[in-house]
This record gives C-alpha cells, sequence and structure tokens, in this order.
C-alpha cells in the first residue's frame, strides 16, 4: 500500500474536496443518513471512482486469500478451517483495534447501536468460517464463482426494501449471474463424480462433498450481505476502523468459542508450525482481512451496497490467474 493510500487516509471521513456531503460533518453523525445527491458530475465520478478502486481492489486481495487459503488447509499441518480461522482473527483483531486506537482513541458503540455491532460480528463469523469450509470442500474457482450470487441477494433485498426498481437491464444481469454459477456447479459436479488421476472411481463421495460445500457456500453469501447492509448503516455513524475492530472483536471471540466446541483449539499451534503456514497466516490477516474490509467499508462509504457487491465479479478471474501462477492450477480446477 502506497504512502499516501495509509490505513489512515482510507479510514478517516472523505475531504472537503472529495464529496459534496463531507462539507456537512453533522449529517454524518445522524444514524442511517446516507450521502445526499452530488451536484456536480465531477464530483460523482471522482467518488465512483474511488469506491469502485477500492472494491475491486478488495476482491483481487481476497483471491489472493483464497488460493493460499486452499494451500494451507491442504498441506496436511492438522489445523482445520477453525484452527485457521482462530490464528487468522486473533491477529486481525489486535491490528484493528490498534488502529483504531491511534486513529480515534477509545470509542464504543451507542447503547441503541449495540444489536447492529453484535449482528455485524456475527455475520462476520459465518461469512469467515463458511468461506474456508467452503474452500476445503470445493475448489478456489468454485468458492469465486460462488460469491457472484451477492450481488443477486444484495439486489433482492433492496428491491423488497423499495431501495432499487428492477429493471430488464438488472434483471438480465441477474440471469447471466445466475446462468454462469449453475454451469460452474454442473462442470464442477461433473469433475467430482469423474474417475480421479489415479484410478480411484470417487463418484457418490466427490458428488456429495461438491453439494455439500455449496450448501456452505450459499450460507456463506447470505451472510456477507448481511455483513454488508449493517456495516453500510454502522460506518454512516461512526469511524470505520472502530467498526471493523467492534465486528472482529466479536468474531474473534466466537472462533474461539467454535474452535473450543469442536477440538480444533489444540490444534491452533500446528497453524503457525512452519514458516510456510505462519507466511499464509499472516497475509489471510493482514489482507484477507485487515486490508480487505478498510477497503470495502470504505467502498460502502462512497458506494450503495448494490454496487459494492458486483466486484465481487472480479474474484474468479483472479483466482484463475492467481492459481496459475502460484499453484500450476489449471484455471476451472
Amino acid at each position: 500500500v502506497r504512502r499516501d493510500m495509509s490505513l489512515r487516509t482510507m479510514c478517516k471521513a472523505p475531504l472537503r474536496d472529495d464529496v459534496e456531503w463531507a462539507s456537512e460533518p453533522e449529517k454524518m453523525l445522524q444514524p442511517g443518513s446516507s450521502p445526499p445527491a452530488c451536484n456536480t458530475q465531477p464530483r460523482c465520478d471522482r467518488r465512483l471512482c474511488r469506491g469502485l478502486t477500492a472494491a475491486v481492489t478488495a476482491a483481487v486481495l481476497m483471491a489472493g486469500y483464497l488460493v493460499l487459503g486452499k494451500l494451507f488447509l491442504g498441506s496436511g499441518s492438522g489445523a482445520g478451517p477453525t484452527a485457521f480461522l482462530v490464528c487468522r482473527q486473533v491477529l486481525a483483531s489486535g491490528l484493528l483495534v490498534a488502529g483504531a486506537l491511534a486513529l480515534h482513541g477509545p470509542q464504543l458503540p451507542r447503547r441503541a447501536d449495540m444489536p447492529s455491532v453484535q449482528r455485524l460480528g456475527l455475520y462476520n463469523f459465518i461469512n469467515a468460517l463458511g468461506f474456508l469450509w467452503g474452500v476445503q470442500l470445493t475448489t478456489p474457482f468454485v468458492t469465486s464463482v460462488a460469491q457472484l450470487a451477492i450481488p443477486v441477494l444484495v439486489l433482492a433485498h433492496a428491491a423488497c426494501c423499495g431501495r432499487q426498481r428492477v429493471t430488464l437491464f438488472k434483471a438480465a444481469g441477474v440471469l447471466v449471474l445466475v446462468a454462469g454459477c449453475a454451469l460452474v456447479a454442473a462442470g464442477a459436479h461433473s469433475a467430482a463424480a469423474a474417475p480421479s488421476a489415479v484410478g480411484r472411481p470417487r463418484g457418490h463421495h466427490g458428488s456429495a462433498r461438491l453439494l455439500l460445500g455449496l450448501a456452505v457456500l450459499a450460507v456463506q453469501c447470505s451472510s456477507f450481505v448481511g455483513l454488508l447492509l449493517e456495516q453500510e448503516r454502522l460506518v454512516r455513524s461512526y469511524p470505520v476502523s472502530w467498526v471493523l475492530a467492534w465486528a472482529y472483536a466479536s468474531c474473534t471471540l466466537l472462533s474461539c468459542a467454535a474452535a473450543a466446541a469442536d477440538g480444533s483449539l489444540g490444534a491452533v499451534g500446528a497453524a503457525l508450525a512452519s514458516p510456510r503456514d505462519a507466511a499464509i497466516v499472516a497475509y489471510s490477516a493482514t489482507c484477507g482481512c485487515v486490508a480487505y474490509f478498510v477497503l470495502i467499508a470504505y467502498a460502502s462509504k462512497h458506494l450503495p451496497a448494490e454496487l459494492v457487491s458486483v466486484t465481487v465479479a472480479v474474484e474468479p478471474l483472479a483466482v484463475s490467474a492467481l492459481g496459475m501462477l502460484l499453484l500450476g492450477a489449471e484455471p476451472c480446477a
């Protein structure tokens, strides 16, 4: 990250020459407030470009996390998805809380906003754990394609709430996304049911594993939609860094409880046993967590959730490229 795009720059409120509503700070402090329409086209264009740049960069970072996460889970270290999640969350939470304290000092959410913060932490936990289990049960490419369901769900929610009007072009885009997901799922199902490279039939076991993975990813995508919507409301009233810190602190507690419940808490040390695995954990915490959600929150402050969610379409392309460069894998493997 360049010096002029530091965490402080991304987490503070927009500058006065950024968007028109930055000149009215009192409006940003009102729960549920949203930026009014820009009066000039250049300001709207700058806001759109900055938000899209942040969201697309986040999608590329997440693609790297997908590929490296699959490499970690297949390394045979003995650390499963829950143990890996605990390591990632503890490190990411520490970084986010330290950054929030340095930027804004101690701060707690108002009592009226506590339920929203708790929901955000729960959505974060379901999304993070579901994502890792989805990668383990399927492939990075299938997992990234499954994320294309997110804009469909966000648009459906916005239409039901009256925030968006479903037009012909939006409906056509939704159908294209659904068709693409269905084709990839069908192709992955055929590959899972085919004999393995060493001649052992996978058949029913491979198909059942894939279907279970797709079901987990469906829950994960739904939780990410809830995360986007809750976060969009909270960043209107609180600093981005504290919203993320609260969510990750809650998610970390839930992750530790889940690891204790499934007996994987003792395998946390195995996740850091080798330098390679420790480096993957460090990347997942810094780029796959801190940088990713800072960029998503920054984008949410400049764009509606419906537009932010569309940028997940970048992930399958980035996963294919990174998979071939880093792992020598086939694009759809």
